[in-house]
């Protein structure tokens, strides 16, 4: 079972497949635009004064980068910052805009960024963000400092599609969940809850894409299961071929 947003949910899906798995494709979550770009639109015009643009997820540099071009920004302004990426994904997409990011932490958690961003006092340093996004890394630039400055350039929303409710009561029981954001778990639970299948969070093998989803997974009173070693979804490939041979060789 495949949780991630309708955008990026074929990625791992195809992947899954293409190694023989049958797919129960559940978008748990749905990407949507802002309802007002005030904020995001004052930051691109004073793009200048950043001494650091951080980017936590693909999402974020496409909406981000999107909006550079509706307000007729050029994207080199942008690109002419010190750019930071959560990690492998995120870095491609800002390479798709002309260049590779400057920092990519070896642990794809944003906690880990900021050690990276060198001296940051009375620095400014942009955030595009989802609207639930954890603000653990804002909190820790300006321990250092710094001056964060978060913009919201997406909004998470959990999936209200009754298709999709249907599609998970039609369905046998799976043999995994994945999940790539604490924002699936919840939106994945309730779906589960509508489909009288809630029982599988306890009965099924749960996958997570990194430790901050694991610990989403704890705090709601499940097992994590299994947490990919690398933080990106060939992790979760990885770590479900791991378990499969594991089984396998018992």
């Amino acid at each position: 079972m495949v949780t991630r947003p309708r955008q990026q949910l074929h990625g791992l899906a195809d992947r899954l497949k293409s190694l023989g798995a049958d797919t129960l494709e559940v978008p748990s979550v749905e990407i949507c635009c802002p309802e007002e770009w005030e904020e995001v639109d004052a930051a691109i015009d004073v793009i200048d004064s950043f001494a650091w643009i951080v980017f936590t997820s693909a999402n974020g540099v496409n909406s981000f980068m999107q909006r550079v071009a509706e307000v007729g920004a050029e994207v080199q302004d942008v690109m002419s910052r010190k750019l930071a990426a959560i990690g492998p994904a995120t870095a491609k997409a800002i390479e798709k805009f002309g260049r590779k990011p400057d920092v990519v932490p070896a642990v794809f958690i944003s906690d880990e960024i900021t050690s990276l961003l060198g001296p940051l006092e009375g620095k400014k340093v942009l955030l595009p963000r989802a609207d639930i996004a954890r603000r653990d890394i804002a909190y820790t630039i300006e321990e250092k400092g710094g001056i964060a400055v978060n913009v919201t350039v997406y909004k998470i929303k959990q999936a209200t599609d009754p298709d999709i409710v249907e599609l998970i009561k039609k369905s046998g029981k799976v043999d995994y969940i994945t999940f790539t954001s604490g924002s699936t778990v919840d939106a994945t639970c309730v779906l589960l809850r509508k489909a009288q299948r809630i029982n599988w969070m306890n009965e099924v093998q749960l996958v997570s894409i990194g430790p901050i989803t694991a610990k989403k997974i704890a705090e709601l009173g499940y097992s994590p299961g299994l947490v990919a070693k690398t933080y990106n979804s060939e992790g979760i490939v990885e770590i479900i071929l791991e378990e499969e041979r594991r089984k396998h060789e018992q």
